[in-house]
This record gives structure tokens, C-alpha cells and sequence, in this order.
């Protein structure tokens, strides 16, 4: 380990000794294209600052040194994990029901959903019993500005659907407001929190909304998301939501055909279990 550090690059090595340092946490999360701006992505680095109150490092920074836990939260990254000896899963769940599962992880606490135990479960591995995305404690940490101006209905776009025909006619809309899911962790919060209702093609859009109690609907407005909907469904079961199906849109879509859509639903999931299971809690 000593000669690898020792002949790598002064920046590698800088990175790879502040890595080592027990005051630095390192973690996995979506880093290219426009995922990497992504709130959900984001989040990760976000929350495990303001949980541990330590400095977080990035796997692809240091990698391959060190042999340390490696921290896998928010995302669909759970096959990626369990592929990874260092790796501490804490809230990630699959990308889809077929995707291969191979490999044993360091520990996993807990995964986004009931789906992703049971495919776990399937597949051989232990049973896990706590199951909630990390993002939902988010208001444990953060209090969302009121904004003066509010909205009767927010609109999120996937970062991959910003300029989808549909997004482009809804911004025209009236008492609407379009929400750039690749914005600010806070500002997207206080958005999400300036309107009464959400629909929202953003599995963390979704969630955002859950976790400050802004109802909100799932829609389907295009074919650029992988794994058919499963890390939606996964989530709705762990939170007791009965959307099994999104409601698709186009560019036809009126406002009020999705305000017919909006049903009562009420949040269950026991987020102290989660909270408890957090590898990087200070209390």
C-alpha cells in the first residue's frame, strides 16, 4: 500500500492520505453526464456532511486505495454494491427486477425498498428488514424557506426530460411552476414546498415531496428511464403508497386531466428504524 502511494501522482496522493484520515467518508454516487447534477445524486454528499459532519471523499477519488468502507445510500446502485467487499449499503436499491446480483458487500443495513429485500432475498442473501430512501430525513437537517410566491400545482421533469414536448407546453400553463430537479438541494426544497401539489416524471422529485408532506403524482412522460418503473414501485412499498402504475402524459396533456388523477395517501414507514441504521449517525 505504502509503495502504491508513494509513486502515484502528488494529487492522487494528497487525495488518497486525507481519504485515510478518519475525519474523511467515502461514498458512491452518479457522477457523469447530467446525472451528476441530479438532486438525488447530489443529495448524497449533502446529507452524509450533515450527518457525520465529516468531509466526504468520492470512491472514483481514491480508488482504488483505501481498503475502507465504501458508502452506497441514494440511488440504484445496489447491484454496483453488492459487487464492492467495502461497501456499506445503507438505503440503495436495484435498477430493475432482472438485473444481476453477484457478490457479497461489507454490510447492508438497509435498502430503498421492499422489492430490492426481496430480490435480495431470492437471490440467497440475507433478509433485510429495514427498508426507506435515505432523502425521506432530509427534513431532519433542513427547514424549507417560505417563498412568497406559491403555486397551486409543481412540475418536475427527469434530468433526462427537460425538454420533452410536454414539459415544454406545461411551462405555459397557468399557476404552475417547473422545477429543475438538476437545481440547489435546498432551492429544490424550498420549491417543492412553494406548491400545493407535485407530478413528477423524478423518482426524487416524489420523494422530496413525501418527506415534507407536498402530495404529489407519479407520471410517465417518455422512454429514457432505465429499469421500467421498478425503483419507483420499490419505494412505494416502503412508504405504503398504492401507485403501482404512473400516469402517462404527452404533449396533449391538459392540466386537468392530471389534477383528476390526484388521490389521498398517507406516508408509513417507520423512519426512526432507518435513522437507527445509519452508518455515519453522530448520536
Amino acid at each position: 500500500m505504502l509503495t502504491k502511494i508513494i509513486n502515484a501522482p502528488k494529487k492522487l496522493v494528497n487525495t488518497i492520505l486525507t481519504a485515510l484520515n478518519d475525519d474523511y467518508i467515502i461514498m458512491q454516487w452518479a457522477t457523469e453526464g447530467v446525472v451528476a447534477a441530479n438532486w438525488g445524486d447530489k443529495l448524497n454528499s449533502y446529507l452524509a456532511k450533515h450527518v457525520s459532519g465529516k468531509t466526504i471523499v468520492h470512491r472514483a477519488d481514491v480508488y482504488p486505495w483505501p481498503p475502507k468502507p465504501v458508502h452506497y445510500w441514494i440511488g440504484s446502485h445496489l447491484a454496483t454494491a453488492l459487487s464492492d467487499s467495502n461497501a456499506i449499503v445503507w438505503g440503495s436499491g436495484c435498477i430493475s427486477y432482472n438485473v444481476p446480483l453477484v457478490g457479497m458487500p461489507g454490510e447492508i443495513r438497509a435498502v430503498r425498498g421492499w422489492l430490492s429485500s426481496d430480490r435480495l432475498k431470492n437471490e440467497g442473501y440475507d433478509e433485510v428488514t429495514v427498508v426507506g430512501d435515505a432523502a425521506l430525513l432530509l427534513p431532519r437537517f433542513y427547514t424549507p424557506k417560505k417563498l412568497q410566491k406559491r403555486f397551486s400545482l409543481g412540475v418536475i421533469p427527469h434530468c433526462h426530460e427537460w425538454n420533452e414536448p410536454f414539459f415544454v407546453t406545461a411551462r405555459e400553463w397557468p399557476d404552475t411552476h417547473l422545477i429543475d430537479i438538476t437545481g440547489d438541494i435546498e432551492d429544490v426544497v424550498d420549491q417543492i414546498n412553494a406548491c400545493d401539489r407535485i407530478v413528477s416524471s423524478s423518482l426524487h422529485g416524489l420523494i422530496c415531496a413525501d418527506s415534507y408532506g407536498v402530495p404529489s403524482l407519479w407520471m410517465r412522460v417518455s422512454d429514457k428511464l432505465a429499469g421500467d418503473g421498478f425503483k419507483f414501485r420499490d419505494y412505494f412499498t416502503s412508504v405504503g403508497r398504492p401507485d403501482w402504475d404512473p400516469i402517462n402524459v404527452d404533449v396533449n396533456t391538459q392540466r386537468v386531466d392530471l389534477e383528476r388523477k390526484f388521490h389521498d395517501y398517507v406516508i408509513d414507514i417507520d423512519l426512526d428504524s432507518l435513522w437507527n441504521e445509519c452508518p455515519m449517525r453522530l448520536d
